[in-house]
């Protein structure tokens, strides 16, 4: 998060974000996997729910 809050202040200051921040913060938080098995996860308790 540091990273996202010294993009944030260069856009502000410099009207720019060095291309260094920039490729720190589009980096995924989770990898695919790891979000697509959450999301399956959270799909099958509403579908079990909602019956």
């Amino acid at each position: 998060m540091k990273a996202t809050k010294k993009a944030g202040t260069q856009l502000i200051e410099e009207g720019d974000i060095t291309p260094e921040i920039l490729e720190i913060i589009s980096q995924p938080l989770i990898s695919e996997e790891a979000l697509r098995k959450k999301y399956n996860h959270s799909y099958e308790q509403a579908k079990r729910s909602s019956t």
